[in-house]
C-alpha cells in the first residue's frame, strides 16, 4: 500500500450540530461516521474516482468506493472493518460523494455494529 503524499494530520472542530470537520490546510472534511476508533470523512473539493478517507489513531487511508482499493496504511484489523463498512453503505457513501460534488451538506453515515 503506498503513502499519501502532502498528507497533514486533521485538527478537528466541534461543529454547533454536534458534527464534526477535520481541518487540513485549506481544505473542510465532514466526518461521515465514527466507529470502534476509525473516523470517515469526505472531501468536497476531492478528485475522482469517488472515495472516502478514515483514520485511526495515527494511521490514514483512502478506500475508492466501487472497487475497494486502499491508499496508505491501517492496521489489518480496522481495515477489515471499514472494507466490510464500505461495502455495507455503499449506496450511502455514492449519494455522499455526488452531494460533496454539489458542495452540499454530507448526510451521517450508520457505523459498523
Amino acid at each position: 500500500m503506498g503513502q499519501l503524499k502532502g498528507w497533514r494530520r486533521c485538527r478537528f472542530l466541534e461543529i454547533l450540530d454536534e458534527s464534526r470537520i477535520c481541518v487540513l490546510p485549506g481544505l473542510a472534511m465532514p466526518t461521515v461516521s465514527r466507529f470502534f476508533g476509525i473516523v470517515v470523512y469526505m472531501n468536497y473539493k476531492d478528485h475522482s474516482p469517488p472515495h472516502f478517507h478514515a483514520r485511526c489513531q495515527r494511521e490514514e487511508v483512502l478506500i475508492d468506493i466501487h472497487t475497494g482499493a486502499v491508499t496508505g496504511e491501517m492496521s489489518r484489523t480496522a481495515l477489515h472493518m471499514l472494507l466490510v463498512w464500505g461495502v455495507q453503505y455503499r449506496e450511502e457513501l455514492l449519494a455522499n460523494w455526488s452531494r460533496a460534488r454539489q458542495h452540499l451538506p454530507l448526510v451521517p453515515i450508520p457505523p459498523l455494529t
